[in-house]
């Protein structure tokens, strides 16, 4: 929490000029799953709002940002992308009654140290039946098995399906230290 608070002023420059490519991806298979005005839609682990901002600039206006740091909600809440920004931490239940949004975005958060995969069981809960949840997790490492097989385990259980996915890419390409970076996109309905 410390880090994120000192970091949130820094955080958009900081990450941006080592190309970072979660922003676009994300906001690309929104595009591809999510007609605008569908219905409303939460970014959970919003950070600073780097995706309210792309999904803006798409056309999607019912927006809610949620994120555990209150100094990155306060940037993510200058931006009037949100119509609210509220805190929440992945990994417990969230404050939403079952159904709540058509669409849950969660980039960036399942990665080493951050949210842990039960919490996709949560980000199914507060989807609408038909809606869609867009997830990134970190696809290097062994804890990608983990994200993999909790995702998994829910298609099996019947609480979602898997309609598209991105291939593994690096996050930060103008970055030689964080080369192996790897991440993918996937794109669930919730059943």
């Amino acid at each position: 929490m410390d880090r994120y608070a000192a970091w949130a002023r820094d955080y958009d420059r900081d990450v941006l000029v080592l190309g970072y490519q979660l922003p676009p991806v994300v906001a690309g298979l929104c595009g591809r799953h999510l007609p605008p005005g569908a219905g409303a839609i939460l970014d959970v682990g919003c950070g600073t709002g780097l995706i309210g901002l792309a999904l803006q600039a798409l056309g999607y206006d019912r927006m809610t940002g949620a994120d555990l740091s209150e100094a990155m909600l306060a940037v993510a809440g200058a931006r009037g992308c949100y119509e609210a920004t509220v805190r929440a931490e992945l990994g417990k239940r969230l404050d939403f009654p079952d159904g709540s949004f058509y669409a849950v975005v969660a980039s960036g958060v399942f990665t080493q140290g951050h949210a842990p995969a039960s919490a996709f069981e949560e980000l199914a809960r507060i989807t609408a039946r038909g809606g869609r949840v867009v997830v990134t997790w970190r696809a290097d490492g062994s804890h990608a098995d983990g994200y993999r097989s909790v995702a998994e385990a829910l298609a099996e259980a019947g609480q979602w399906r898997l309609l598209d996915r991105s291939r593994p890419y690096v996050v930060f390409p103008l970055s030689e230290a964080d080369a192996d970076v790897l991440n993918l996109v996937s794109v669930y309905e919730k059943l």
